[in-house]
């Protein structure tokens, strides 16, 4: 059976641990050989689609438990992310590593989820202060 999900705070907190991780994510695209680079961006992707899925389901999983008046915008933005990465992601497949290609992964590691926990994310926090 699923495990159900972290407490709310708990969540958050492995919001700010990931934020953490992507600054090593950034340097981890700097091998001096293509080969190197593509599979570090390679194992870039699998962390991101990893640490995303699960914090998606999490956070609409409470999201719907709380009747969160703004769930299908939240939504959206997640299927958003999720369908960029898988469209970098298909890219590299076809291309490999590019300069241009590892700057947009570490964007999205970084910037996008640190606008989504700083907006989004912190709507819901709110929200959730106020509901309980």
């Amino acid at each position: 059976p699923p495990r159900p999900p972290p407490p709310p705070h708990e969540h958050f907190r492995r919001q700010r641990q990931m934020c953490i991780r992507d600054r090593y994510l950034i340097e981890a695209s700097e091998p001096s050989n293509i080969d190197g680079r593509t599979r570090r961006l390679a194992a870039s992707f699998d962390f991101l689609r990893k640490y995303a899925e699960e914090h998606f389901q999490t956070e609409e999983t409470i999201m719907l438990d709380t009747d969160f008046p703004d769930y299908s915008a939240h939504r959206e933005e997640h299927q958003y992310f999720l369908g960029h990465v898988e469209a970098l992601h298909q890219e590299m497949e076809s291309t490999g590593f590019s300069p241009r290609l590892s700057r947009e992964v570490n964007f999205y590691a970084v910037e996008w989820f640190v606008d989504h926990i700083l907006g989004s994310d912190m709507q819901l926090v709110e929200f959730l202060k106020y509901k309980h």
